[in-house]
């Protein structure tokens, strides 16, 4: 597939992992396989060290080069311009973006810092959280979203104290005309449910040039789809959210989507974590998330088919009484895990690496792998057939 997400990479900046990207197009690369590029903190560069993280990477080509973006949470330049740190506290000012990228125009063989989204009219901070993809039917279009907080959630008179969680109402798309190079968010592609707290972000786009974003809705437990017709068309959300949202079997998703397209069979796979919905005690003493159940549905360009447990048994029923459905979580905490999905061909062999290992099976023409890490170990925690 052109695009990959939810790469995530911390430490002392990001370094770009890509080794001969686009040599399979016959595009010349000037990365070897050896190569551990270093994207950001370089001296010749802006960017603020240890100061990038949860990285999502577009690939487009562009006649005879390529241009491979890489969009990630940006502290460069926020502070003390837009974001403050008194003793004990954050302060976060109108105009503060975390929404970063960069760019290589060599096949990934060297990187320059391509920017950051400006908060558009009516939209005071971009929060990041990005994801990226690029149009299948012309590669000058690639797209970013940015978490966003909106004028009339921002509190008056400023700034905001504390966690920003509050006061995130949406998100904002960034579009890029000469293939993810730079990008521009405006306000027409700002996207709100009633100013609801939206957290995490996936896209991807069709071979009928539907671009699609995704986000959890936190206010509401859900995920949140929206798409575009087309390119340089505006976003609407889809009408049938998927996971059952918004009807009386609607599960509780408290995860960040992840959305994958098959551009063999057309549909749009849409996987998330989701509890059953009642209150659990936590390792902390509290929560609600302690048994996660990881959910598959797809969209076949009319309606969503209801959600099912990612898992390779057709056994498992949906009334969370079946022990192989269940992942108990360990005490480690909700910030040292997350989970991936990709739609691969049916003939692909999946590696296996020294800390985890893949697998799939077969769906139609290709197969679903899904995957979540869990304590620092990831594994394949089940999978869904169809």
């Amino acid at each position: 597939m052109r695009t990959i997400e939810a790469m995530r990479v911390s430490g002392f900046g990001v370094l770009a992992c890509i080794s001969g990207i686009a040599c399979s197009s016959g595009i010349e690369s000037s990365a070897t396989s050896n190569d551990n590029l270093r994207m950001t903190g370089q001296p010749i560069d802006p960017t603020a060290n240890l100061q990038q993280a949860e990285t999502g990477i577009n690939v487009s080509f562009l006649g005879t080069s390529s241009v491979v973006s890489v969009v990630y949470n940006d502290f460069t330049n926020e502070v003390p311009a837009f974001i403050l740190y008194p003793p004990g506290n954050r302060q976060i000012l109108p105009g503060a973006s975390l929404a970063g990228w960069s760019v290589s125009t060599d096949g990934g063989g060297s990187f320059h810092y391509g920017g950051k989204l400006t908060p558009p009219a009516g939209w005071d901070v971009l929060w990041g959280d990005p994801s990226v993809t690029g149009s299948r039917l012309d590669h000058h279009y690639a797209y970013m979203s940015s978490l966003a907080v909106p004028h009339w959630k921002y509190p008056v008179p400023g700034p905001i104290t504390g966690p920003i969680n509050a006061f995130l109402g949406g998100a904002c798309i960034g579009r890029s005309t000469d293939g993810g190079a730079t990008y521009t968010a405006a306000a027409a592609d700002c996207l709100t449910r009633n100013g609801d707290f939206y957290d995490g972000g996936s896209m991807v786009t069709d071979n009928s040039g539907n671009v699609y974003a995704s986000f959890v809705d936190v206010t509401t437990n859900s995920i949140d789809v929206w798409r575009a017709p087309g390119d340089g068309t505006p976003f609407a959300l889809l009408p049938s959210q998927p996971f059952y949202a918004g009807t009386p079997f609607a599960k509780v998703i408290f995860s960040h989507p992840r959305l994958r397209y098959d551009v063999f069979n057309g549909y749009l796979y849409a996987m998330a974590l989701g509890g059953p919905g009642v209150s659990l005690p936590g390792p902390g003493g509290g929560g609600s998330d302690d048994l996660e159940t990881l959910y598959i549905d797809w969209w076949n360009g009319t309606s969503w088919a209801g959600p099912r447990l990612s898992q390779a048994s057709r056994s498992c029923s949906l009334t969370f009484n079946v022990e192989t459905c269940l992942v108990p979580r360990p005490p480690c905490g909700r910030q040292d895990r997350f989970h991936s999905m990709s739609v691969e061909p049916a003939s692909t062999t999946m590696t296996t690496f020294a800390s985890r290992t893949q697998h799939a099976i077969p769906l139609g023409s290709d197969r679903l792998v899904a995957t979540l890490r869990q304590c620092g170990v990831t594994k394949i925690r089940s999978l869904f057939m169809r």
